[in-house]
Parts: structure tokens; sequence; C-alpha cells
């Protein structure tokens, strides 16, 4: 999705998988990087998965031969209740 809640995202695979030919390898090591986007850049690396609003580049490294992926993801906050109505 272009963006998901913080509840959407604690909850979301963002896992990735090594593929080598055509098969899930079951062994492949993937390391995982965050990077939250400041005023200009992506530039405040933050450790394990995004728990706060924001724009975030999360790349994955996979051992091996293989290569990096990355991709953006945009955290929203969780709405917020809404207030009770008094009783008429």
């Amino acid at each position: 999705p272009a963006s998901m809640t913080v509840s959407e995202l604690q909850n979301a695979d963002l896992t990735a998988k090594v593929i080598s030919d055509g098969q899930v390898a079951e062994n492949g090591k993937v390391n995982y990087t965050y990077k939250k986007k400041t005023f200009l850049c992506f530039s405040s690396k933050i450790n394990g998965v995004p728990t706060e609003p924001g724009t975030y580049i999360q790349t994955a490294k996979a051992g091996g031969n293989y290569s990096c992926v990355s991709r953006t993801i945009t955290v929203i906050a969780d709405p917020q209740p809404a207030a009770e109505q008094p009783a008429a």
C-alpha cells in the first residue's frame, strides 16, 4: 500500500525472500536497514522496524552473490477514536 498505520505496519510482512533458480532459498539470510526521511534527505538510520509515523527507506541485503533491494515505506499515525458524544 501507499501508506500504512503504525498498527498495520506491526502486522505487515516486511520480509524479503531469497530466490535461486525459481525456488525460495530456505537458508537465505537477509539483513535489513531502515533510514528515516529527514527534512531534505534520508539520513537517520534506525534499529528495527519503524514504530513512529514518517517516511522510511527499507533496504534488504541478501548474503552471498545476491543484491540489495530498497523500498519506501510511509507510516501514518493510527486514527484516534472518536470522542464520545454526551447523552442527550
